[in-house]
């Protein structure tokens, strides 16, 4: 096999690169009269050459050298990289140009593909072949031989490359193959612009149309890419103050979370389910809050399912099958019923923001929001909208959002415009009548929060101003940056 392997250097290892150049079949017919333009096309030879000498078709056939080994090796026409997406037949014309020999064999033989070969030929498999000469029913042939050969199954409908061998061998006499009008049935998956590497490799364990190096799920068809926001290895702070509609002490750590969401999308782009990650971090307050998100736009029908919860049977809450609250128009999902239960205290006042009091670890909650793909059902992530809320000391009707994010359906309009708030539609909600400022806060990195009872706007020294600005100006109020924190006034 040695001679195979010079000869098809042009199978080099292959690279990733677009499909469109794909051709249906792989075809030879000789009459370029030229093996350089042949093998231009990424075809491989060995001791074959169009000649003019009694053609097949046309005014060129493929001649061989004297057939006088019955070695794989010995003379050979090889086929392009190609995928076999249905069975078939692989068709020829062949005959000799004597009689001259005692055995004349066309074997026909199927490469895998092997990264790790120097030309990417893996396990050269044998499947079929046909046979004249003594001791065979047939006579070596100088007459036209229509050859037909079945694909075998192992190569057929799978995301594999495979390289198709015709071997045109025999013993004794001086008789030589020809051959003409090759026919593969096989979408030609070469690349002659690259040196004939195969267009694409794409090995796709759960055949979704995603390549395994590209799947994040490479066994699971329903799944295919994380989408992470803000990214897969940071996360980002939200931060609520309980006592709206006033503004309170305003230190904003009445709940803090860390949190990360994972938009799961199938093939089609579609999002298969959220992961939520919440990772609670301080409890600055003496009230039993709760902690829930809302899918704005997204109606509790579309949601399968919801599992990781935390909810402990509170009378306020009522639950769907699916795992939603019920009496919702969007989907809403309680994440906690209470912060102080999920988080117990260990001594002194409030949790996390007393740097004297014992420090509790924080709790991570896993949440997993399950979609329907239903036809005219699925969503794009563009489609997805997250409204993170606190819901007051157990009482369902008071919840705080970010600003202007609108409130659920359970929420009362009885607050809104009352004490500091300044609510006036879903639209402009959960800010206050002096300077713009909210209850809660989404930043999409990890910050440090305030001590208890210290104004938050000592410590992030430019947020007043980008409140005020309804957030046009001072847009990095939040980082650590020369002027925007007092780190003394931070827990």
């Amino acid at each position: 096999m040695k001679n195979i392997k010079i000869i098809a250097a042009i199978f080099l290892t292959a690279i990733l690169i677009t499909t469109s150049n794909a051709q249906n079949l792989a075809t030879i017919t000789a009459e370029s009269g030229s093996r350089a333009a042949d093998q231009a096309n990424c075809w491989g030879f060995g001791a074959f050459s169009p000649n003019t000498t009694t053609p097949i078709t046309g005014s060129y056939s493929y001649y061989g050298n004297a057939a006088t080994s019955l070695s794989l090796g010995a003379c050979w026409l090889q086929a392009p990289w190609c995928k076999f997406p249905n069975s078939g037949n692989i068709t020829l014309k062949a005959k000799c140009n004597s009689t001259t020999g005692t055995i004349r064999r066309l074997v026909f033989s199927y490469y895998t593909y092997d990264a790790s070969k120097a030309y990417g030929q893996g396990s050269l498999v044998r499947f079929d072949s046909v046979t004249y000469g003594t001791g065979y029913p047939s006579a070596i042939p100088t007459t036209l031989q229509n050859i037909s050969i079945a694909l075998p199954s192992a190569i057929i409908n799978n995301s594999n490359v495979y390289g198709i061998l015709i071997s045109a061998v025999g013993t004794g006499g001086t008789a030589r193959w020809i051959l003409d009008d090759v026919n593969i049935p096989a979408t030609y998956w070469a690349d002659p612009s690259n040196a004939c590497k195969p267009l694409a490799l794409i090995v796709d364990a759960d055949s979704d149309g995603v390549q395994d190096s590209d799947d994040a799920y490479p066994n699971d068809a329903t799944r295919a890419y994380n989408n992470y926001y803000p990214s897969s290895s940071t996360y980002g702070t939200l931060m609520f103050e309980d006592l709206w509609p006033s503004t309170g002490d305003y230190d904003f750590n009445d709940l803090v979370l860390g949190y990360r969401y994972n938009r799961v999308t199938n093939a089609d782009n579609k999002v298969v389910e959220i992961k939520a990650t919440y990772i609670t971090k301080a409890v600055g307050a003496t009230m039993h809050n709760g902690f829930g998100l809302q899918l704005n736009g997204v109606t509790s029908a579309k949601v399968t399912s919801v599992t990781g919860a935390k909810s402990n049977g509170v009378n306020w809450l009522t639950l769907s099958g699916n795992g939603t609250e019920s009496g919702q128009t969007y989907a809403n999902i309680t994440v906690f019923d209470d912060a102080l239960r999920i988080m117990p205290n260990q001594g002194g006042s409030c949790i996390n923001t007393y740097s004297e009091n014992p420090f509790v670890t924080p709790d991570t909650t896993n949440l997993t929001i399950s979609l329907t793909t239903a036809s005219g059902q699925a969503l794009s992530i563009s489609d997805i909208v997250f409204n993170p809320y606190l819901i007051i000391s157990q009482t369902r009707n008071k919840e705080v959002h970010l600003a202007n994010f609108a409130p659920t359906d359970k929420a009362s309009s009885e607050y809104f415009g009352t004490v500091q708030d300044n609510t006036t539609s879903a639209s402009s909600s959960y800010k206050s009548k002096v300077n713009n400022l909210p209850w809660a806060l989404d930043v999409p990195s990890s910050i440090p929060y305030m001590k208890e009872k210290v104004d938050f706007i000592t410590g992030y020294l430019n947020f007043a101003n980008w409140a005020v600005s309804n957030g046009t100006s001072n847009t990095d109020w939040y980082l650590n940056n020369t002027g925007n924190r007092d780190n003394s006034k931070l827990y």
